[in-house]
């Protein structure tokens, strides 16, 4: 990603995969995502539900307090308008609700959502809410954005995108048959509003050690394959300022990615400050 660097912090259990996205130029600025998967109950993976969920919780409680964290899940727990707090103790916007039917995955995920003060973004803070599961078997809400109570108002603009609608929006009805390959889950978006406070107007930069270049430096298999295809292109496009453009700067990030890899580097901020006599790249007059 442009702006964040990700790293995936756990992914032992099978289902859980926890990442945490760090901002490359304030590394105070940070979040967490987990990815869930939980199978059907009746389904030949499925797994012990507490012994599951115990898991998840275990892995919650290691992130430090007061940052930013959401859990992207499919939980195949339907939870109807069950409540996922503690009613008479947490007072939580109303959940705009569209599918009323539960099953017993939706009643422990609600005990366990009410239990670590977490809830769902589903129908609530909503630009469009919807069902996110959607085939010829039927309609559900099986797939959730969970986040903190605490944090609930940093998220908004909550919408389920069913995937019919998202390959008419992107015009590729051409290209995908919509009577034959139709994913049955909908996507989910939402946005953040991070209150994390900026630092001062800085330049990121890449320092390389280039006294430590390995031998080995653009002669990997990879890195070679990659050069031979930048020049393959180059040799069968039309010799216009567009095509060398873009194989330009396919050439430059082989080069670049090569560099990352091999030559040893260290990421340093430069302030735009004019105090520092390194920092003026302007005559002062």
């Amino acid at each position: 990603m442009e702006l964040f660097n990700v790293i995936v912090v756990e992914d032992s259990i099978d289902g859980i995969c926890w990442l945490k996205f760090e901002d490359k130029i304030n590394l105070g600025n940070m979040f967490y995502a987990f990815v869930v998967y939980l199978p059907p109950e009746n389904s030949t993976r499925a797994v012990n539900v507490y012994e599951f969920l115990e898991s998840l919780m275990t892995q919650i409680y290691t992130i430090p307090n007061g940052k930013q964290f959401y859990l992207c899940e499919n939980f195949t727990s339907r939870c109807g308008d069950l409540n996922d707090f503690v009613e008479g103790v947490d007072t939580l916007p109303e959940r705009q609700v569209v599918d009323y039917k539960t099953n017993k995955y939706g009643s422990i995920f609600c005990e366990f959502l009410a239990y670590i003060n977490c809830c769902m973004l589903n129908g609530r803070n909503t630009s469009h809410n919807n069902y996110t599961y959607v085939s010829t078997r039927g309609l559900s809400v099986a797939d959730y954005c969970i986040v903190t109570y605490k944090l609930l108002k940093s998220f908004d603009m909550f919408e389920v995108g069913r995937v019919a609608a998202l390959i008419e929006d992107v015009d590729i009805i051409g290209i995908v048959d919509p009577t034959r390959c139709m994913p049955d889950h909908s996507l989910l978006s939402w946005s953040i509003q991070n209150n994390v406070p900026k630092v001062n107007k800085a330049s990121l930069k890449t320092k390389y050690d280039l006294g430590k270049i390995p031998d080995d430096w653009l002669r990997s298999e990879s890195c070679t394959s990659e050069i031979d295809g930048v020049l393959g292109i180059l040799e069968e496009s039309e010799a216009n300022q567009c095509d060398i453009d873009k194989t330009y700067e396919s050439f430059v990030n082989s080069i670049k990615s090569e560099m990352l890899e091999k030559i040893p580097n260290k990421v340093i901020h430069i302030n735009n400050g004019s105090s520092n006599k390194h920092r003026r790249y302007n005559k002062p007059w």
